[in-house]
């Protein structure tokens, strides 16, 4: 028996003349070999079209990538996908690792409710021997959940499977970062945007049980008065 740990959102970033590029501090180099890269102990996946893009880390002393594939959103405006990376955990433990970063701002509500759905039909879809964790900056609103079908059965949220903890409800608040500069407004937003989803694997013999959920990069880096994002990281912990 042991643990397994990781932080999500995973990354996303687009290229430097891209309209639609990330804030300042992300990744704004693509690469068209899938983002086969990595350093040391790490490998990278990356979303391998022009424009915006998402990117998976794992351990190499953790993880087997065994493929990787990126599904465009036909309805996107700002080059959005999924990306999903399917890796063996200790030689036995299948999982699919999925990650996106939905359309942004109000306009794209509508679009960002065909992105949900057709994750979930994704994690739905995928074998029942296989493990999923899906998870990203979704950009997502309460009602546009409701509207998307709400949670398939089988597949739980685990900021809400972990207990709903206020102090970790947040991943963007503005009460507390201040990489944006809302100094002219009096009303500070915080919001669930990222969010962390998981499917367990049918067989009984696969013991993977979720058993933490908390935020990361709530500290700000001395040196530059900033924090790492503008969106805390999630963390969650594996009992395997």
């Amino acid at each position: 028996m042991g643990n397994c740990s990781g932080v999500l959102p995973m990354g996303h970033g687009s290229n430097s003349n891209h309209p639609h590029g990330g804030p300042p501090g992300q990744a704004r180099k693509h690469s068209n070999d899938g983002g086969r890269r990595g350093s040391g102990d790490s490998h990278g996946k990356g979303g391998d079209i022009e424009g915006y893009f998402v990117a998976i880390l794992t351990r190499r002393d953790t993880l087997k990538v065994q493929s990787h594939e990126v599904i465009p959103y036909p309805g996107t405006q700002m080059d959005r996908n999924l990306l999903i990376v399917h890796v063996i955990y200790e030689g036995s433990i299948e999982i699919d690792l999925m990650t996106s970063h939905h359309e942004s701002c109000k306009p794209g509500a509508n679009e960002r409710i065909q992105q949900l759905k057709l994750c979930f039909e994704k994690m739905v879809e995928t074998p029942a021997n296989r493990i999923v964790l899906f998870g990203g900056d979704l950009n997502m609103r309460d009602d546009e959940l409701v509207k998307a079908g709400n949670i398939p059965a089988g597949i739980c949220d685990l900021w809400i499977e972990m207990g709903k903890r206020e102090k970790y409800a947040y991943t963007w608040d503005m009460q507390l970062n201040t990489n944006l500069d809302f100094s002219d407004n009096n009303f500070k937003p915080r919001c669930r945007y990222d969010r962390l989803y998981f499917r367990a694997a049918t067989s009984p013999m696969i013991k993977f049980k979720p058993i933490s959920f908390k935020l990361e990069g709530l500290e700000i880096i001395q040196s530059i008065q900033r924090f790492c994002s503008d969106h805390w990281a999630i963390q969650a912990e594996f009992e395997v």
